[in-house]
C-alpha cells in the first residue's frame, strides 16, 4: 500500500458562544520535526497532505498475540509499535506546552486567540496526545474499544536526529499498534498511510470525521520525495490512519 494523498474531507463547523466557527480550531501543525543540520524545539508544521508520496505498505503483516476483547476508553499512556521499533510514553500536549512554542514555518505562536494553534511538543522522545478541551482542541477522545470518536497522537521527526517517528512513514497496512491505558491495552491495525500538506490538514477528513475506533499518529514527513521550506522544516505530515478489531468494538461510553 503505497501512502494516499489526502486532500479530500469536509469541515466541521461548531457552535461556540453563540457564534459559528470552525470545529476544529486547531491549524494543526501536527507533523513535528525539521529536516536541516540542526534540531531545535520550534519545528513543528501546520497541517498535512501531499502529492508525492514516499514509500509504504503493500500486503499485511501478520498480528500479534491476541489481546482481550474489550478495553474501556482511558488516556493513553504508552505507544508500541513493533515493526519500526517504537516503545514510548505518551503525554498530554497542554495549553502550557502550546504557549512556550511557535510554528517554524511562519512563526506564529502555537497559543492564540485563547486556543492552541498549532502542535510543537517539547520533547523528541515521545507521543503527545491531543485531548478534546485542552486549549479549545475540538475533538481528541481517550483510547478504547470503546472509544466513540478518533484518537490523535503526535510526535517528532527529524531527518538529523533521532526522534519517536523518524520511520512512521514506513509502516503498512497490517501493521500493528498497541496503546497502553490504565484499563489494559489497545490494538490497532494500520489501514491507510497518508501524506498531507501541512496547510490542509484543519479541512481534511482526517481532522474532523470522528471515527469509533480509530487512531490517527501524525508527524513531519521526511521521507526522500519531502518538500521542505525555508527554514528547513517539511511542509509535509505523514499521517497514520489505524483502526481497532471490528470483531472486539463496542461503541458508546
Amino acid at each position: 500500500m503505497k501512502p494516499t494523498n489526502g486532500r479530500t474531507g469536509k469541515i466541521v463547523v461548531g457552535i461556540i458562544g453563540g457564534l459559528a466557527v470552525i470545529a476544529i480550531v486547531v491549524a494543526l501543525v501536527m507533523a513535528l520535526g525539521i529536516h536541516g543540520k540542526e534540531a531545535s524545539n520550534d519545528e513543528s508544521t501546520p497541517g498535512m497532505g501531499s502529492s508525492t508520496p514516499g514509500a509504504t505498505s503493500s500486503s499485511p503483516r501478520p498480528s500479534a498475540t491476541p489481546l482481550p476483547a474489550t478495553v474501556a476508553k482511558a488516556d493513553p499512556q504508552h505507544i508500541t509499535i513493533p515493526t519500526i521499533a517504537v516503545d514510548a510514553p505518551i503525554e498530554l500536549y497542554t495549553t502550557a506546552m502550546a504557549q512556550s512554542s511557535s510554528n517554524p514555518l511562519t512563526g506564529a505562536p502555537c497559543y492564540a486567540d485563547d486556543r492552541i494553534a498549532c502542535v510543537n511538543p517539547p520533547e523528541f522522545d515521545r507521543a503527545y496526545w491531543l485531548k478534546a478541551g485542552e486549549g479549545a482542541i475540538p475533538f481528541g477522545d481517550q483510547a478504547g474499544t470503546n472509544s466513540a470518536g478518533t484518537v490523535y497522537l503526535v510526535g517528532h521527526a527529524s531527518e538529523s536526529v533521532p526522534a519517536l517517528f523518524n520511520d512512521l512513514y514506513k509502516l503498512q497496512a497490517g501493521d500493528e499498534i498497541r496503546v497502553t491505558t490504565a484499563n489494559g491495552v489497545v490494538k490497532y491495525a494500520v489501514q491507510e498511510v497518508v501524506i498531507l500538506d501541512k496547510s490542509d490538514w484543519s479541512s481534511s477528513s482526517y481532522a474532523n470525521d470522528q471515527v469509533p475506533g480509530r487512531l490517527i499518529i501524525g508527524t513531519c514527513y521526511h521521507a526522500s520525495d519531502a518538500v521542505i521550506g525555508d527554514s528547513g522544516s517539511s511542509t509535509q505530515n505523514v499521517l497514520i490512519v489505524a483502526q481497532t478489531d471490528a470483531s472486539s468494538m463496542v461503541v458508546g461510553g
